[in-house]
């Protein structure tokens, strides 16, 4: 789909479930920074006003990247980070 030959994908990650967990790494991080510009950039009047928009954010954030939040909600997700952090504890 990405135009690129499989074997340079696969230089780059041993296997589907090394890019899987990229392409998670990279949806967290990226939700992670909108977070973190958001509160760098906007003053709240008490602690209470600051959950709300928090809620808010992380509620029109979810519906802007809708695919991205369904990827991170997606229960095999974990299941496969499971598996692999045993794998690497265990190596």
């Amino acid at each position: 789909m990405t135009g690129a030959a499989e074997g340079t994908i696969f230089y780059h990650f041993k296997n589907k479930e090394d890019l899987f967990l990229s392409t998670l790494e990279s949806v967290k991080n990226e939700i992670i920074d909108q977070f973190e510009h958001y509160f760098r950039e906007t003053m709240f009047e008490t602690g209470l006003h600051m959950i709300e928009g928090a809620i808010l954010f992380y509620l029109n954030l979810a519906g802007a990247m809708g695919d991205q939040f369904l990827l991170l909600h997606r229960h095999d997700a974990y299941e496969i980070a499971k598996v692999k952090s045993i794998i690497i504890n265990i190596s």
